[in-house]
């Protein structure tokens, strides 16, 4: 009979427990470090995962910004020409119209789906507080969020992000995915953050809301709010010098790239002029002035790229930016052509695919590559011309910039797709 050895199963039994709970503690900490990432390791995270999956070359770099409204049908006519990307507002105005606990995401929905159904990339834009929630001296359809509802705007990011990530959790019914956010729409400007803009308090809401849209979506990549042409006064703000307040408010950490709208207003994008927002964004026809590209690299973000969210030019309008049809054309290709050279530049998507008002008094009427009827100016044959070159050429050709009527283009590749009527969705 052999002697029980007590001591050497008390050995055991207690280096079985000290293992137990190592193993234990050591789930607890890599939990709680998971949880409580600061934005820096979030941001270096989400470059790892998201910019080596992008082919962003020739025609991948181009898309349609339709705004805020677009019907699914003219949404398949986005592919038909050869976008690659489509820039929609996710509207919190629209979302949540009823109140903090009210959800409305029917249009939304049918615009996404449509796109993804149609291999679309989607760049969501979070705009506009709506009447709850804005600031009470505001008396536009585009508030600024009241100080004390900030939270609510990141609450309702969250759910957007959480909606749009395809995980088949309280997804949309297609369970769509949507990678790349864009936080808010001309927040520089009293247009876009009304009654005026807010540098200060834009980064608030910028530093509120990328975390919890990343902790929706591991994958999220985080754009600026876009940028528009602007002289920095008492109620709006230069893109550069707006690009700077967000830097100097600590919001570095929580953005991906900075989105532009870089409207050349009537002239080419290689104008050279100071007020020309092309040329704001790096100087690239000469000069000293700042530029987005100048202030990234001061503040260590020279691996970021610029996203022109909105691009275009009107064919009507009483104001003196509004060209013909024919340079509308000539200007669509001159910007594309540019755009493929420059090694900061991500995608570029145009203002907009069809005119909300043609021959309307206003310039914002007439950005269309086709009027209000779905008639197509000479820029749409244009567009899907380029597309077709692009795909087969991953390099343009510069053309020197000319006011001359567009040469006649080649047929487009056979079969050529038939572009759908559209209908105008109801407000």
């Amino acid at each position: 009979m052999q002697k029980h050895d007590s001591t050497g199963n008390t050995l055991l039994v207690f280096i079985s427990i000290s293992i137990f709970m190592f193993a234990i503690t050591f789930y607890l900490l890599v939990r709680y470090v998971s949880q409580t990432q600061t934005p820096i390791q979030i941001d270096n995270q989400i470059k790892q995962a998201v910019e080596p999956q992008l082919s962003i070359s020739g025609a991948n770099q181009f898309g349609i910004a339709p705004g805020c409204c677009a019907s699914p049908s003219e949404v398949q006519n986005y592919k038909l020409i050869g976008a690659k990307w489509i820039r929609f507002d996710v509207n919190w105005a629209v979302v949540q119209s009823g109140g903090s606990n009210s959800y409305n995401w029917t249009s939304t929905d049918q615009v996404m789906e449509q796109a993804n159904r149609d291999g679309l990339k989607i760049i969501a834009a979070l705009t506009y507080a709506p009447g709850w929630a804005g600031r009470s001296d505001c008396d536009s359809p585009r508030c600024a969020p009241a100080d004390d509802k900030m939270d609510e705007f990141a609450a309702f990011a969250k759910k957007a992000a959480e909606r749009y990530d395809g995980d088949g959790i309280e997804d949309d019914p297609e369970h769509v995915k949507i990678d790349f956010w864009e936080i808010w729409n001309e927040g520089n400007i009293s247009w876009g953050w009304s009654p005026k803009a807010d540098v200060s308090a834009y980064t608030r809401l910028l530093k509120l809301t990328t975390p919890v849209i990343k902790q929706a979506n591991s994958s999220a990549y985080i754009l600026t709010t876009g940028l528009a042409p602007a002289s920095t006064s008492q109620s709006n703000y230069k893109p550069t010098d707006f690009l700077k307040g967000i830097y100097q408010n600590g919001g570095k950490d929580y953005f991906d790239g900075v989105a532009m709208h870089p409207y050349s207003s009537g002239m080419y994008p290689d104008h050279q002029a100071t007020w020309n927002a092309w040329q704001q964004m790096d100087n690239t026809f000469g000069g000293t002035q700042d530029s987005l590209r100048s202030v990234m690299i001061t503040n260590g973000d020279e691996a970021k790229k610029i996203w022109a969210t909105e691009y275009g030019i009107p064919t009507g309008g009483t104001d003196d930016k509004s060209v013909s049809q024919s340079e509308q054309a000539l200007i669509l290709k001159k910007a594309f052509e540019l755009w493929k050279t420059y090694p900061w530049a991500a995608v570029l998507t145009w203002y907009n695919y069809k005119d909300v008002n043609t021959g309307g008094s206003s310039i914002h009427d007439n950005y269309g590559l086709t009027k209000t009827d779905g008639t197509p100016k000479e820029s749409l044959a244009m567009y899907r011309q380029l597309m077709s070159d692009f795909s087969i050429s991953p390099t343009a050709t510069i053309a020197p910039t000319g006011k001359d009527t567009p040469t006649p283009l080649p047929p487009p590749p056979s079969p050529t797709p038939t572009i759908r009527p559209t209908n105008t969705p109801t407000p």
